[in-house]
């Protein structure tokens, strides 16, 4: 039945080499994808002394890991290290492949006139106290990331490191520091051999979901810096260029809450709106969901600094004041803002009369009378909300 059909045969394949090739693609998977999770997790758990060439299945090893191992020597036996430009290091070959001196002589070429320019300001040769500390872009991201850190020239790379180790704030500058060098270096080698613009926003957002793995505790509020105001006026004010405005409010009836969210430009224009029901045992809890829902669309919007507008002044206050003065009812709430606030490079607060937050109050009682879950994103906006929206272009 394996036969060829020119050959009489069904032209069916041997499923046993069809495993077989199908065990060694992912073999090399993961051998090329070191960054990939999976590859990550099972160096962690296999290959924490010995390397994939000398490890030896066990009685509880997975299946799959079993299944990777079975086909090592079809690698062994077909693969060579190549010399090259350091972008791959093994490629496939025959089994009777050979590797000489003189062959490798033959194809070494050596670049005596590289220059050592860094790739991210192009001003000065990269070595690693320009790239990591004294690169204006390196400058920018400590700047504007929560550690708020200015590097003055002429420092050595010890001593700040060795400032932040003194720092008595429980390793949250080591850490996040650390999580923003890493980052730097990674958009270096995107820009060397990805051609890959670097952005600082872009680098502090990593360095920032790096730092949610070390943050077990919450020892970073990221809102502690951000600014509570307060405005006594009744009509809606547009926030400044660049920066959206997040209208939020929460609606509370019997057990069951709604939040809704509203942002607009500086323009007035609707960007985006959402409103969502649950079960709620508090008028407190639903308006923290409510600026949590805020977050979450500014998030699907895609902007990086926002205001945040509401007529709940406790739920901001609890946002940016002491977690240990969270109260309990809101706290897995409010710590899960201190997350979602750590996507943006700024965020403020500014808590209104009732009459200046209408936009929000008005979708959420839609939603809640009408058990509504909805988000419109550059959408048309809801119909509830739509003569507001006029009245505040006019």
């Amino acid at each position: 039945m394996a036969k060829a059909k020119e050959d009489e045969g069904l032209g069916l394949r041997n499923m046993e080499q069809v495993n077989v090739s199908l065990v060694a693609k992912l073999v090399w998977r993961f051998l090329t994808n070191a960054d990939a999770t999976w590859v990550k997790l099972y160096n962690a758990k296999y290959l924490q002394s010995v390397s994939f060439w000398d490890c030896n299945p066990n009685p509880g090893d997975s299946k799959t890991w079993k299944d990777m191992l079975s086909v090592k020597e079809i690698f062994i036996n077909n693969c060579c290290w190549s010399i090259g430009s350091g972008s791959k290091g093994m490629e496939c070959g025959t089994s009777n492949a050979s590797f000489s001196g003189e062959s490798c002589g033959s194809n070494l070429k050596f670049n005596t006139h590289i220059q050592n320019i860094c790739p991210l300001c192009h001003s000065e040769e990269g070595y690693v106290h320009h790239l990591l500390f004294s690169c204006q872009f390196s400058k920018a991201v400590f700047q504007e990331s929560p550690l708020n850190i200015d590097i003055q020239d002429g420092v050595l790379s010890m001593e700040i490191i060795q400032q932040w180790l003194e720092k008595n704030d429980q390793g949250i500058m080591l850490n996040l520091g650390s999580c923003i060098l890493w980052n730097i270096w990674k958009m270096r080698n995107d820009k060397v051999f990805n051609i890959t613009q670097p952005l600082v926003p872009i680098c502090i957002r990593k360095a920032l979901e790096d730092f949610k793995f070390f943050d077990l505790h919450h020892a970073l509020n990221f809102c502690s810096s951000a600014i509570l105001q307060r405005q006594n006026s009744i009509q809606w004010n547009p926030p400044p260029p660049f920066y959206i405005k997040i209208n939020v409010d929460a609606a509370y009836n019997n057990g069951r809450g709604a939040a809704s969210a509203v942002a607009r430009d500086s323009y007035g224009l609707h960007l985006g709106s959402g409103a969502f029901c649950f079960d709620s045992f508090s008028s407190t809890v639903a308006e923290a969901k409510a600026y949590g829902l805020g977050l979450q669309l500014a998030r699907r919007l895609q902007f990086s600094k926002i205001i945040v507008e509401g007529d709940a002044e406790e739920i901001p206050k609890a946002i940016i004041g002491n977690m240990n003065d969270i109260p309990w009812n809101i706290r897995s709430t409010v710590l899960s803002i201190h997350d979602r606030v750590k996507d943006f490079s700024e965020v403020s607060f500014l808590v209104v009369p009732r009459d200046a937050n209408s936009i929000a109050h008005d979708l959420v009682q839609f939603a809640i009378s009408n058990f509504l879950n909805r988000w419109w994103v550059y959408d048309v906006p809801p119909n509830c909300i739509m003569q507001r929206l006029i009245s505040n272009e006019d």
